[in-house]
């Protein structure tokens, strides 16, 4: 039988994951702060990583997002993009995992990530692009589905755009040669829904933490996690 979806790409937090980011985020600012405040005092440090991150927001796709965060942040802190390179592996595998405590395990995620490769060709983790893939493998530990062979986990290595621009999902669908009427978008935000905009279904995850924006395209299909076993 053929699959009903050639591509299946899933966003990590708060669709794979089970984190609330209003409490998550203001925690990974503190560890971060905490880990390079022998660079200046934490206030400053948040407030050149906000800077940093917008810039790589606003990539015009020229450089990919790492070199221009390297680039942007090393500035502010007096180091090399290469040190800072060396100094960001090692906050994500110490400093990081402390943050695994203010996140859950879905029950339904290995089964449907399971269930994504029995019936698609490619699956595909599409979480925003803002920080090394080391982030991105902790994360997916902690949801229980670190162990697949994923066809693209995009980070700010690999990629030149963020969720933030129209062109995230249309460069993915040309990298791996994908039709998006055939791609099944599954996330838990507005930016994962207008994936839909290219072509693709989408699968908006209920999620109690995120307020939709008003221009949010309405979603293919919508539900718990684990009712997508139902759809793949």
């Amino acid at each position: 039988m053929d699959a009903k979806f050639d591509a299946i790409l899933f966003d990590i937090d708060g669709t794979l994951l089970d984190v609330d980011m209003n409490t998550f985020m203001p925690e990974f600012f503190a560890h971060f702060s905490d880990y390079f405040c022998k660079k200046g005092n934490s206030e400053k440090i948040t407030d050149w990583l906000l800077k940093a991150l917008n810039s790589v927001r606003n990539n015009n796709g020229r450089y990919t997002n790492e070199y221009v965060f390297l680039n942007h942040f090393s500035k502010y802190i007096d180091t090399s993009p290469k040190e800072l390179r060396n100094e960001l592996d090692l906050f994500f595998r110490s400093s990081f995992p402390n943050l695994k405590n203010i996140t859950q395990k879905k029950p339904s995620a290995r089964k449907v990530v399971e269930k994504a490769f029995n019936h698609s060709n490619n699956v595909i983790i599409s979480t925003d692009p803002i920080v090394p893939l080391i982030a991105a493998e902790k994360r997916l530990e902690w949801a229980g589905v670190a162990n697949f062979s994923y066809n693209l986990i995009t980070t700010y290595e690999n990629s030149c755009t963020t969720k933030f621009s129209s062109n995230y999902f249309k460069n993915i669908f040309k990298l791996l040669q994908l039709n998006p009427k055939k791609c099944l978008v599954v996330g838990n935000e507005t930016d994962d829904m207008k994936s839909s905009l290219h072509g693709c279904s989408t699968f908006l995850v209920d999620d109690p933490y995120i307020t939709l924006e008003p221009n949010t395209p309405h979603p293919t299909y919508k539900g718990k996690l684990i009712e997508l076993l139902e759809i793949i």
